[in-house]
């Protein structure tokens, strides 16, 4: 079985979306947001609907929740949009800011890229995510988590086969 027959319909697309933006074969592909969100955006939600009940209620505290968020976390991934996708072509590792409703790249949203060799990676695993923090060869220690656990094992996975 190969490794492109494991993949779900949601990360091929992802990976097919990263290589358009970079013009490029991408290996693998992943949509992270800065480490720590995840909290904020729960409690913006509550704040929400005590404020008010239904759907307005949740979206206002959806919108507050990715303010106060943005905000509390900024510190963790200076340059990165709040949702990035990161992506492994051959030698190089990419970011590309990506749209926070859509997860779909943005125009002229390429962060950075950098060489594979010179990139150091932890990762933890969450309750409900995966945190990989990755220091750049440009000094930036930057924490990011898979806005799913599948996202963030492909890239992982793909990361950690990479020599060097």
């Amino acid at each position: 079985m190969t490794h492109e027959s494991l993949l779900s319909h949601r990360e091929r697309k992802l990976i097919e979306r990263a290589s358009v933006a970079l013009g490029e074969p991408v290996a693998a592909a992943g949509a992270f947001r800065v480490e720590g969100t995840l909290p904020w955006y729960f409690a913006g939600i509550l704040v929400g609907l005590g404020l008010l009940q239904g759907v307005l209620g949740a979206l206002i505290g959806l919108g507050l929740g990715a303010l106060v968020a943005r905000l509390a976390t900024r510190h963790r991934a200076r340059g990165f949009g709040f949702t990035t996708i990161i992506a492994v072509t051959a030698t190089q590792l990419h970011a590309i800011k990506a749209s926070f409703w859509t997860g779909r790249p943005v125009a002229d949203g390429r962060i950075g890229s950098w060489p594979l060799a010179a990139i150091t990676m932890g990762v933890r695993y969450k309750r409900l995510t995966t945190a990989v923090s990755l220091e750049l060869p440009d000094g930036r220690h930057v924490r990011l988590e898979g806005v799913s656990r599948k996202h963030a094992a492909a890239l992982v996975g793909r990361l950690r086969a990479t020599p060097g």
